[in-house]
């Protein structure tokens, strides 16, 4: 114990002990507690774990010895260095790609090919008249938050939507519903024919009526006023029957704020927008020179290649953010900002939120008079984020329960709706009076298949009650 070789092994083996000691209280301790794995396992996994390497730092404690000895003769006689080599290799072994292997079957982290797919790259294009729109003729895949580890069919079509092909002439004795909105929309992290759009399309051809859906989701924007442009750039080009919004009460009374407005109509409502801060790169990815709660891979990790695509690291360096983050701010600001979600946590409007309610406003009552003005008909799909339906969700979204919902903004909305005349169809009821999995378990804010085809079967009875999915007008 005396020379300096053995404190160096002993204090290793120790390392290796406390280590085995740690994760099973905090490290791994949330390892197996998502995404489907049950309890039993998860256990079995942190035991596992914690057993390897304190059976791993004693070994080498009681062998200390025997390794020292090793080590000193190492350093004389030079074929002893394939013994070290073959130490050096078991520590990589057990320090390092043991905990790999287990991060990649239990818990894969966000690597960088991850996050590659959860930002969607390639399918975006610049736009001339929005921040950016879909690319053409795209067929690609993305990650299922249902199934934790399976990808998903994404295809965009040759007229830059997401689905099947349609001829941008629309046929004869034919309607056509439009669906404008953003990520719910567009259907992020479900296959093309679990998208609420497509699901609706399937139901009318089941009942036999001659209605065909385009689904403009993310083709629009990401925000109210980007999918107002689209439409009277754009959206008015295939001669639609029935204009649907999805409007999404978590961001789109907020999202139009660093948008710069141009081109105004006689409504005083845009025709071009521009976000100085995103660009769509050659890649088909959207850039940000802002993080927000959009960006994503801006750590110091996913800048290294090679080792941005080790879970092991990228568990590591996450892990200790997260403990850094919490010594410094709230935990309820680490994801959505100092003012998560305002139109639900905050029980009056404050001045910037009385602006942005009335610039959205401005905008819905924009895209109906417009809708007026085209024949077609207008409808309201008011959305809900999942804490709304099922409180348990909270925690997981903004890693605090400490805020507390204090106001229905749908509720509210509605006799201004009324007064205007426009229709709506508020999920949020819809969804707490037929209680459902609606949402991925793992805190996913988006709708999963369940959630899509509930949504396309309250639209399709609205439709029908209001008379709008008959004949042809």
């Amino acid at each position: 114990m005396r020379d300096k070789e053995t404190r160096k092994i002993v204090l290793v083996g120790s390392g290796f002990i406390a280590f085995g000691l740690f994760c099973n209280v905090s490290m791994f301790s949330m390892l197996f507690s998502q995404n489907g794995i049950s309890s039993i396992y998860s256990k079995m996994g942190i035991w596992i774990i914690q057993v390897f390497f304190i059976l791993a730092g004693v070994m080498i404690i009681l062998k200390r010895k025997k390794i020292s000895a090793a080590y000193k003769q190492a350093r004389i006689d030079a074929k002893s260095k394939v013994f070290v080599g073959i130490i050096f290799l078991l520590v990589f072994l057990i320090g390092f790609a043991v905990p790999e292997m287990l991060l990649r079957f239990f818990k894969p982290q966000s690597t960088y090919s991850h996050l590659m797919k959860l930002v969607k790259a390639g399918i975006y294009a610049p736009s001339e008249f929005n921040p950016f729109t879909l690319k053409a003729n795209v067929q690609t895949t993305t990650l299922s938050m249902e199934n934790p580890g399976k990808d998903v069919e994404v295809v965009i079509n040759s007229l830059g939507l997401r689905g099947e092909e349609i001829t941008f002439k629309k046929p004869q004795e034919v309607k056509r519903v439009l669906i404008l909105g953003d990520s719910y929309t567009y259907g992020v992290y479900v296959a093309n024919h679990e998208t609420y759009p497509a699901v609706l399309q399937g139901a009318f051809e089941k009942s036999g009526q001659n209605i065909q859906v385009i689904n403009a989701g993310y083709a629009d924007g990401w925000a109210p006023d980007e999918h107002y442009a689209w439409l009277v750039n754009r959206g008015l080009d295939f001669k639609p029957d029935i204009i649907i919004y999805g409007f999404f009460i978590g961001n789109d009374l907020v999202d139009t704020m660093d948008l710069e407005w141009h081109d105004l109509d006689g409504r005083g409502l845009p025709k071009k927008i521009i976000n100085s801060k995103i660009r769509v790169d050659e890649n088909g990815i959207i850039r940000s020179i802002q993080k927000d709660q959009k960006t994503a891979g801006t750590e110091g990790i996913y800048k290294i290649p090679f080792l941005r695509e080790s879970h092991f690291l990228v568990f590591l360096f996450n892990r200790w953010n997260m403990v850094f983050s919490r010594m410094k701010v709230d935990p309820s600001n680490r994801a959505w900002g100092e003012n998560p979600f305002p139109f639900i946590f905050n029980e009056i409007n404050d001045v910037e939120m009385t602006y942005q309610e009335g610039r959205f406003k401005k905008l819905v009552l924009g895209m109906s008079e417009v809708a007026q003005e085209n024949n077609a008909e207008f409808l309201i799909l008011m959305i809900p984020i999942n804490f709304q339906v099922d409180g348990n969700f909270l925690p997981r979204v903004l890693g605090t329960d400490k805020l507390k919902i204090q106001r229905n903004y749908f509720e509210e909305i509605k006799p201004w709706l009324k007064e205007y005349r426009i229709e709506y169809l508020d999920l949020l009821r819809a969804m707490k009076s037929e209680s459902g999995d609606y949402y991925p378990e793992n805190g996913e804010v988006h709708f999963n298949p369940q959630g899509h085809r509930f949504v396309a079967e309250k639209i399709k009875m609205k439709l029908d009650q209001l008379g709008w999915g008959r004949g042809h007008k």
